[in-house]
């Protein structure tokens, strides 16, 4: 008689194929139709990610929780969003048990377009302990409210915090009152979560010193090692952020919108920093970077994004660069730093414009690298050209603040 135990693959060669071809959503569907062995390691690709637009239907979590359950085991990732402006869903604080409950692999958590009517209170401790939770649009009664949804249990083992637009309805004319009491977030927990990125977008300063002041559910100070300023409007949480000491005395790798920030005094400790520029130019008279030798000696890495968001010429690309041909080499001569140069542009506008091209005749050429041009020295650079749609231009919080080195 025929056995056909003997004709399957041995299960880690499945699963190797299936894990070769996990980026490719319509492979996985194939696989995992081929027989039983194939079928968990394609849905645990699968269902990685798991998006859920609240936009037309407040209910889409509790739906979700029922009509997804088989697979709700293999959601890393989970996604809650309003998807249109001024268009936010009450959320109940119950939602988060349910989440607790329902999502035993869960390791990140965005919440977009939120609004928590009620006065959040603690949940049961639970297995779930998200790495990363991002607050998009979301809005607490007051901060109050806010750091009782953040002494939740499933944020104790949080590692990655980025909030932007979070907003407080409650606006009292009065002075604050004494910072809260809250309880403990667990029994079972003896220290706060020790935050080691932090990613920061537009908030006021009033949510951003109601975050991290005592009686906060998190350690900003200790393991803090990443920090984004993503700001796009004139708020002054940047800035605020930036002169509170005590939070950089950990933190090694700085990004930030240069078109934002008001002050010139960097980190002491960084040894990554990237600076976006919006507008192309240096935004000023004194230049930033002018700074970095004084304020941040053990810099290593320094990434200059500019944003490309319309067609220009030749002249004021030379003239761009020109403004930061002085600025870069006094970094360069002061210190052992690696220069990285990143021009993201709509893809609509790079067809005829040929800029690597253009970029290349501006710079010296040693090596097939590129180099300033300067009287004493050529400093070489890696210099990059991003291309991406215009809905991907205006929709990424964070385009050009990554720290590939």
């Amino acid at each position: 008689m025929y056995d056909r135990s003997q004709s399957r693959l041995p299960q880690e060669l499945v699963d190797n194929i299936i894990d070769y071809n996990s980026s490719s959503v319509r492979d996985l569907k194939s696989l995992s139709l081929i027989g039983r062995p194939w079928l968990a390691r394609s849905r645990k690709h699968l269902f990685r990610v798991l998006r859920l637009d609240a936009t037309y239907n407040p209910n889409i979590l509790s739906e979700s929780l029922i009509s997804l359950h088989a697979v709700l085991s293999f959601v890393r990732r989970l996604k809650l969003e309003s998807t249109i402006p001024n268009k936010p869903f009450q959320l109940p604080h119950l939602a988060l048990v349910a989440i607790q409950q329902s999502f035993p692999s869960l390791l990140h958590l965005t919440l977009k377009g939120v609004v928590f009517a009620d006065d959040p209170q603690l949940s049961p401790s639970s297995n779930v302990s998200l790495r990363n939770l991002a607050l998009i649009g979301v809005s607490f009664k007051d901060a109050v409210a806010m750091l009782r949804f953040l002494c939740n249990s499933l944020f104790s083992l949080l590692t990655s915090l980025s909030i932007d637009e979070v907003t407080f309805s409650s606006i009292d004319p009065r002075p604050p009152p004494p910072p809260p009491t809250l309880p403990s977030p667990a029994p079972s927990i003896h220290q706060p979560p020790q935050l080691q990125e932090f990613v920061l977008g537009n908030v006021r300063s009033s949510v951003l010193r109601a975050l991290w002041a005592p009686p906060s559910p998190f350690d900003f100070y200790s393991t803090l090692t990443r920090v984004s300023l993503c700001n796009r409007v004139s708020l002054d949480c940047a800035d605020v952020a930036l002169a509170n000491t005590r939070l950089w005395s950990s933190v090694t790798h700085l990004a930030c919108s240069a078109w934002r920030l008001n002050v010139t005094s960097f980190p002491p400790n960084i040894t990554h920093l990237t600076m976006t520029y919006k507008t192309l130019s240096r935004q000023g008279s004194e230049s930033r970077l002018s700074h970095l030798a004084t304020t941040s000696p053990k810099l290593q890495h320094l990434l200059l994004v500019f944003y490309w968001p319309h067609r220009t010429d030749s002249e004021k690309l030379n003239n761009i660069m020109s403004d930061f041909d002085d600025d870069l080499a006094t970094v360069a001569t002061s210190l052992p730093v690696q220069i990285y140069i990143r021009f993201v542009l709509k893809s609509e506008h790079s067809a005829d414009f040929a800029l690597m091209e253009r970029l290349q005749a501006m710079f010296l050429r040693t090596d097939d690298a590129m180099c300033l041009k300067g009287d004493e020295f050529s400093l070489p650079l890696n210099i990059e050209v991003k291309e991406i749609s215009d809905t991907e231009y205006r929709a990424d919080l964070r385009l050009g603040l990554g720290f590939e080195y």
